[in-house]
């Protein structure tokens, strides 16, 4: 995505931000703010420019702003969080808490945390800190990683566990979802790096079907996802 964007802007008239905090649209014009956290905002190199000093003076007045060093790190670990607990949250129906709280939904979100983690790596890409936490610390490949994950776990839950996924609030009102770039992206890059990711390829079959009316959203869906082989 990144680069596409860059062929049709340019890279001197591209800078990338991600938002950590998240929202619910209540109707035309009405959003409630579910949980506080900063704009990161950045330069595709690294430098702190004037105008990315200048846009973050402007974004101050709707909330904390972090300038990144980088930010295409950033922009990863914000596709792993949305991969993991977006993805999850529109093919259940479920908010991030729920899915966390979730024995079974815990343990697919580990999964497909993983899943997005390893093409990061496979690809170069630095991760970096999001909502305090390093990505680092929600990979569990056996029973000794638990306890250092539901600890990471509850720190991002505390911060952003009232969010409603933005691609269920698609669902809802009947709207073409961004699981093709979300868990797609994941799925595509994935390919291209010659690694298997089943669960977020699964998710995007899932949203579809959910889009084109052939299912619903549902607590039903962490059983079959659980079935995944990864």
């Amino acid at each position: 995505m990144q680069n596409n964007i860059e062929t049709i802007v340019g890279v001197d008239r591209l800078v990338i931000g991600i938002t950590e905090w998240g929202a619910t649209n209540l109707g035309p014009g009405h959003l409630a703010q579910t949980t506080v956290a900063p704009f990161v905002i950045g330069e595709i190199d690294g430098r702190r420019t004037r105008r990315i000093e200048r846009l973050a003076s402007i974004l101050t007045t709707a909330a904390e702003v972090h300038i990144s060093e980088n930010i295409v790190g950033q922009i990863w670990s914000k596709l792993l969080l949305n991969s993991t607990f977006s993805g999850l949250g529109a093919v259940t129906g479920l908010l991030y808490r729920d899915v966390a709280s979730d024995p079974v939904g815990r343990k697919v979100a580990y999964q497909l945390w993983i899943e997005a983690y390893d093409v990061a790596i496979a690809i170069g890409v630095q991760l970096d800190e999001i909502i305090g936490v390093h990505p680092d610390q929600l990979v569990v490949r056996s029973a000794d990683d638990l306890g250092r994950a539901d600890a990471a776990l509850s720190i991002l839950m505390n911060r952003l566990g009232a969010t409603k996924a933005s691609m269920l609030q698609d669902l809802e009102r009947g709207a073409v979802t961004e699981v093709d770039v979300i868990n797609g992206g994941v799925a595509s890059t994935a390919a291209s790096a010659g690694i298997t990711s089943p669960l977020n390829t699964r998710i995007v079959q899932l949203v579809h079907d959910c889009e084109r009316g052939l299912r619903t959203s549902s607590r039903d869906a962490l059983a079959e996802l659980a079935t995944v082989t990864t």
